[in-house]
């Protein structure tokens, strides 16, 4: 029977009587997912221009091949280039006056204490 291990016990999923896979654990789908882990960890890395030789050169390679890596890389593409383009200034002086204001605001939003 399909599915059945040799000792009549349902075979885990992906793996039927006589051999094949297990879990998908052999062949190029396995080493592609493998890959796949070790690498998503650097797209960051990637993006920013952090990468050479070697470790770059498979890091472009997968996002060609990846969607989800790719699409990974182009949000933080456009992460870093909004923040880029995000006027560089100081933000304003908080006054006493001001600070003060907020913070009785804030006592009146407070409930009184119950005991």
């Amino acid at each position: 029977m399909a599915g059945t291990g040799e000792r009549g016990r349902s075979a885990p999923a992906g793996r039927a009587r006589g051999g094949g896979t297990w879990l998908g654990r052999t062949g190029a789908g396995y080493r592609e997912r493998l890959r796949h882990l070790r690498l998503r960890g650097s797209v960051e890395a990637y993006v920013d221009g952090e990468l050479t030789g070697v470790r770059r050169a498979r890091v472009a390679e997968h996002l060609t091949a990846c969607r989800a890596c790719s699409g990974t890389a182009e949000a933080l593409r456009l992460i870093k280039r909004s923040l880029r383009s995000a006027p560089d200034r100081a933000p304003e002086p908080l006054s006493a006056p001001r600070l003060r204001r907020y913070v009785h605001r804030l006592g009146r939003d407070v409930p009184p204490p119950t005991r």
